[in-house]
């Protein structure tokens, strides 16, 4: 019982503290993230970004309840937004089709032109979430 309690006590503790990722690129400009500290990336290299996170699982029940809602309407409003995400990554394909060359806006707000296979990859992306939130 009391290794129990500790056990849950440990996992909740865990739940409140901050989380580090660490973010860097690598030798081909590509952007690389991680939960553990690279050893080979020179700290001026590496941007650590912390998480702080409170785990407060609620029930669905719960959380309609806090919203005075029903479940009947967290339905509804469940399928408004897969509707409306559906429709959004229909329109990216389309879009990112349409184009032979296609750019995206990196975090600094500088324009990067994708390569053919970062094109694939994103039409891959894009695909599956047309699989997930469309019918």
């Amino acid at each position: 019982m009391k290794f129990s309690l500790f056990c849950c006590l440990m996992l909740w503790v865990v739940s409140l503290s901050a989380q580090q990722v660490y973010r860097w690129v690598d030798s081909n400009g590509h952007v690389k993230f991680s939960d553990k500290k690279p050893q080979h990336i020179t700290d001026e290299n590496l941007k650590v970004i912390t998480i702080k996170q409170k785990n407060n699982f609620k029930s669905l029940n719960q959380i309609a309840k806090d919203r005075g809602q029903t479940i009947s309407q967290q339905q509804q409003d469940l399928e408004q937004l897969t509707k409306k995400n559906c429709d959004v990554a229909n329109y990216n394909l389309k879009l990112i089709k349409a184009f032979g060359e296609v750019s995206l806006v990196d975090q600094d707000g500088n324009d990067v032109i994708l390569t053919e296979l970062e094109k694939k990859q994103q039409i891959n992306l894009i695909s599956k979430q047309i699989d997930i939130y469309c019918d």
